[in-house]
């Protein structure tokens, strides 16, 4: 199998433990705005990982994305997951379905949000399309109330919870658990990813996270190859904060994780 790993002129290497899976695989490693649609042709498979730049081009990275749809090859996770993902709508989809979401509303339903959530003092608002925190806002209420926000972002409550019991990531092949961490904030922080001085512990979830995930990636309307499910326990039950189908970390460390992975990258050419 001759494998395509497609990244971002930003993340020109891959995270140690990923490198280390792929030994042995006949790959290459390819810049998504760099590599056109034909020089992909000679590729058995084509697997899209760590484009961390995706938001910052979005328009382009979309346009990419329809030429790969039309191009008949064989793309990891699906065009089609990737389209529905790369923009934070789809939790309004997964809310609509029943899945219990972190509450989320469009910029036009800050009324509504607002007396859902009386005693609420402190909001996020996300761009609808964002990855790492990118433009991520903490906004005390009376802000948000008084302010006109862009009609491209989304608004949520604040899970306080996430300070406490931090976000568990899982991450899942085939539609198989394979391993999980627990991203916790650092103190006055309210973001998890390194970036901002997070930090990653290698555990099992608890079952009431485990038992989400599980139903998040059973239902998913669209259906990835990989994905990792970020989720927060909270007093009212565990909810979904994020499904990651386009560029996550996938945490390969370890003797467990890297052998999965290897499994699955194995497997890419019967997709």
């Amino acid at each position: 199998m001759r494998l395509a790993v497609i990244t971002s002129s930003n993340a020109k290497a891959l995270p140690g433990g990923e490198t280390l899976a792929l030994s042995g695989f006949n790959y290459d490693l390819l810049v998504w705005d760099e590599a056109g649609i034909d020089g992909l042709s000679r590729y058995d498979c084509i697997l899209v990982r760590t484009c961390w730049d995706y938001h910052l081009k979005y328009p382009a990275f979309r346009s990419w994305l329809d030429q790969l749809a039309n191009s008949g090859l064989n793309v990891v996770n699906p065009v089609q997951s990737l389209v529905w993902n790369s923009t934070k709508n789809y939790l309004l989809d997964l809310m609509e379905i029943g899945i219990p979401v972190v509450p989320t509303y469009k910029s036009n339903q800050l009324a509504m949000m607002m007396a859902d959530f009386p005693d609420q003092d402190d909001f996020i608002v996300k761009p609808l399309v964002s990855a790492t925190a990118f433009n991520l806002e903490k906004v005390r209420r009376a802000d948000i109330e008084n302010s006109a926000l862009e009609p491209d972002v989304i608004v949520q409550p604040f899970i306080k919870e996430i300070h406490e019991n931090g976000e568990w990531s899982l991450i899942y092949f085939d539609n198989f658990f394979s391993h999980a961490v627990l991203k916790k904030p650092k103190p006055q922080e309210f973001r998890v990813q390194s970036d901002f001085g997070g930090t990653v512990e290698f555990t099992n979830p608890p079952d009431i996270v485990s038992k989400l995930a599980d139903l998040v990636v059973a239902r998913l309307p669209v259906r990835p190859h990989y994905c990792r499910v970020d989720v927060v326990k909270t007093k009212a039950g565990a909810l979904l904060m994020e499904i990651e189908m386009v560029e996550p970390e996938l945490f390969i460390e370890g003797p467990l994780a890297i052998s999965n992975y290897k499994r699955f990258v194995g497997g890419l050419s019967k997709k």
